[in-house]
């Protein structure tokens, strides 16, 4: 789902290592065009690689981090690392794709995303481990920072590891406590990386696909909002909301009356429709619904 989407970021990015030439590291992080979710990314891959390498290198009983000598020497190597690792086209062509549908996926279902990036096919995994994997992720630090916090307090525990299980449950009780008492204008000002992903072509509306919207609701488990959704959905044959749309479709969803309002008369869409995309017209709607049909038609069925 979201391929185009994807795609066009994914060459976005790629027009910006060609532009400025990016091999090195140090390049990379230092390119204020490259976004942050990416940079995290890269370092949090480099710092895999470099952890895979010592692991290998210090099997071997002649090497021995204990003596001075070495630990300086293995120290300076992965500061070199750092600044001069060299990628070459293959591997940035590789990494952007990953990292690119990495961030969208974590974007939409965040809890989803999380707990099966980290745990792959594992049912346990060291402390260790996880916070490595956490690196690869940027946005919604409530969540992260939840983790962390919970990573902080077992860490001494005997075995050291948490389980798949406990992860998922940990997950879900973040997720349930911090959105408790959250209001509309609250939550969608935490969705505003998911809209500046879909928001391609830097429209003053940023909109949104209501599929995608759908997916971050079904993550949550927010099941009397998904019916509300998928039935509003229904009614009025939307494909895209604006902000302003979904803050009145979290503010309002328990209060409409499906069984007998016609679409132009779900609160939704009284003022703020884009035209007959949901089923109203006036002028500022019209505008925008033009802005949507500017979009190439590939991208703009991707977003269904």
């Amino acid at each position: 789902m979201f391929e185009k989407i994807i795609e066009f970021h994914q060459n976005e990015i790629l027009q910006i290592f060609a532009k400025y030439k990016l091999q090195y590291f140090d390049e990379i992080n230092d390119c204020q065009e490259i976004p942050q979710w990416l940079q995290n990314y890269f370092n949090a891959k480099i710092n895999s690689e470099i952890y895979n390498l010592k692991l290998h290198c210090f099997a071997n009983n002649w090497f021995d981090l204990s003596t001075p000598e070495i630990a300086a020497s293995w120290s300076a190597f992965e500061l070199a690392l750092h600044a001069k690792a060299k990628f070459d086209f293959r591997t940035i062509n590789s990494w952007v794709l990953e990292a690119t549908q990495n961030h969208i996926n974590f974007l939409i279902r965040p809890c989803w995303t999380l707990l099966n990036f980290i745990f792959k096919e594992n049912i346990e995994l060291p402390i260790s481990i996880i916070r490595q994997r956490l690196l690869y992720f940027d946005n919604y630090q409530y969540l992260l920072g939840g983790i962390g916090i919970y990573l902080d307090e077992n860490e001494l525990n005997p075995n050291n590891s948490i389980s798949k299980e406990q992860m998922n449950l940990l997950i879900n009780e973040i997720e349930s406590e911090f959105f408790k008492t959250k209001t509309a204008d609250e939550i969608v000002d935490i969705l505003d990386p998911l809209f500046e992903f879909f928001n391609i072509y830097n429209y003053e509306d940023e909109f949104l696909p209501i599929s995608a919207l759908k997916i971050f609701i079904e993550d949550n488990n927010w099941k009397s909002l998904e019916n509300a959704l998928i039935e509003t959905q229904k009614r009025t044959n939307a494909i895209l909301w604006t902000k302003a749309q979904v803050k009145e479709f979290l503010g309002n969803y328990s209060n409409i009356d499906f069984e007998n309002a016609r679409s132009n008369q779900i609160p939704l869409f009284n003022n703020i429709g884009i035209g007959n995309l949901v089923g109203t017209e006036d002028q500022s709607n019209n505008n925008l619904k033009e802005k949507i049909e500017e979009i190439p038609e590939e991208i703009n069925k991707d977003l269904e």
